[in-house]
């Protein structure tokens, strides 16, 4: 199965798993607090299933069974995480409305009664996920990379908090075999969730390997050569794999450079922030923990011709094998844009694979350069691709880079489906 069905099929699975408690959710009467009723129930189930599909396709250790298309999986995680939250938000809403409480009573902690601490448990879920849908949705661009991500952790205390609160506040739950059902799913796949991301972070998902050197090719961007200490990684073209220095530490996304029958990799990556600082002193011999290869990118050049590719810095490192071993009259188009010379990494082996079809962008003409000044656009592309609408373009860079380039092809007509994007972040 592909990866697009793939996808395609968990799509309809949470469709479904949304719709499911129409089969058990009764209505107890037609009056207006019925109704409310009636709805804040059905948003509340359905809330519990979209958390456990959330939990499902947000971890890598998961997600990697259903499909090696990551950035596809994250990007439908991010979809759900932004808007389909917004729907569970409307559960304790329609509670309010049903029982006649001011607006607060969803918000203000109450254990009076043993039916209030089991509402309360539903607060408590309400909160984080009120914490991380306003850190994610809101202030996402505004908060740095490594305290995201910590926070984002405490939502997996929000599903067991909302797992305690609806078997105590709900009739349905108590009457419906099938609702009993739908929630003991729902714990049985939460604990496998767990259970693979505890595999993940002791490392029993990964592959080891040795750093066999590390060279740095352009100030501040560095090459590491990793040898195989006991199973090896088979990566196709164009594909990634995450990184982990230390045995709980952080993992990160690197683009395979090349990879030989040995099984030895080679990746690059340039310095930008506190794990690639860290990296970028890792010393021979060092032991390193790898998982994947993932995603998809490039697995359409087998069957296009009149390739562009576009890239930005280190966003060459997805191309370099596919320019290095073209046949000769199958060379790409590259447009490759960087500070200057000096910061373009594997420039002369670019230089000598594609001759004249390599076009160089650079902040500043540099003296005796062949680059062109400036940044990717609308005129630079028509200046060397004659007819653009009939050839298809892989762009990887710097998300600006991208838009930029995605934005200045959709002008020139190109078809989006002529259009393969890869950004890279931290």
């Amino acid at each position: 199965m592909n990866s697009s069905t793939a996808l395609r099929i968990v799509q309809i699975l949470i469709l479904v798993t949304l719709v499911i408690p129409i089969a058990f959710v009764s209505l107890s009467s037609t009056d207006p607090s019925g109704i409310t009723l009636y709805i804040s129930a059905l948003l509340g189930y359905a809330g519990l299933g979209l958390l456990i599909w959330m939990f499902i396709i947000g971890s890598r250790s998961v997600s990697h069974f259903i499909s090696r298309d990551q950035i596809a999986i994250n990007k439908l995680h991010q979809f759900l995480g932004k808007y389909g939250v917004l729907l569970i938000f409307l559960h304790p809403l329609f509670v309010v409305l049903s029982y006649g409480e001011s607006a607060f009573y969803s918000l203000v902690p109450d254990v009076s009664t043993e039916f209030q601490q089991h509402v309360t448990m539903g607060r408590i879920a309400l909160y984080i996920l009120l914490v991380i849908w306003f850190s994610s949705a809101i202030l996402r661009d505004k908060i740095s990379y490594r305290p995201w991500r910590y926070l984002h952790y405490i939502a997996y205390a929000s599903l067991p908090f909302a797992l305690l609160h609806a078997p105590g506040v709900g009739s349905t739950y108590i009457s419906s075999s099938i609702a009993k059902i739908y929630v003991y799913t729902i714990v049985v796949v939460l604990v496998g969730v767990l259970l693979l991301r505890v595999r993940e972070w002791f490392n029993l998902n990964s592959y080891r390997y040795t750093l066999v050197s590390r060279k740095e090719i352009t100030p501040r961007t560095h090459l590491l050569h990793m040898k195989p200490a006991n199973e090896k990684l088979n990566p196709k073209k164009g594909q990634f794999v995450y990184l982990r220095q230390t045995f709980f530490g952080e993992q990160h996304p690197f683009s395979v450079l090349h990879h030989d029958d040995n099984g030895d990799l080679y990746v690059a990556f340039r310095q930008f922030g506190k794990y690639t600082d860290k990296l970028s002193r890792v010393r021979p011999g060092a032991s390193l923990n790898i998982t994947g290869p993932y995603g998809v990118f490039t697995k359409e050049i087998e069957d296009v011709s009149n390739i562009v590719f576009i890239a930005g810095g280190i966003g060459i490192t997805p191309f370099l094998h596919h320019i290095l071993s073209a046949g000769k009259n199958d060379k790409p188009l590259l447009f490759f844009s960087n500070p200057a010379p000096s910061s373009a990494p594997f420039l002369d082996k670019l230089r000598k694979a594609l001759g004249d079809r390599i076009i160089e962008l650079y902040r500043d003409k540099p003296p005796r350069s062949r680059g062109e000044v400036g940044f990717i656009s609308e005129d630079t592309i028509k200046k060397y691709v004659k007819k653009p609408d009939e050839h298809t373009y892989f762009l990887c860079g710097p998300p600006n880079m991208i838009d930029a380039a995605r934005e200045a092809l959709v002008n020139m007509h190109v078809d989006v489906d002529k259009i393969h994007t890869e950004e890279f972040r931290l």
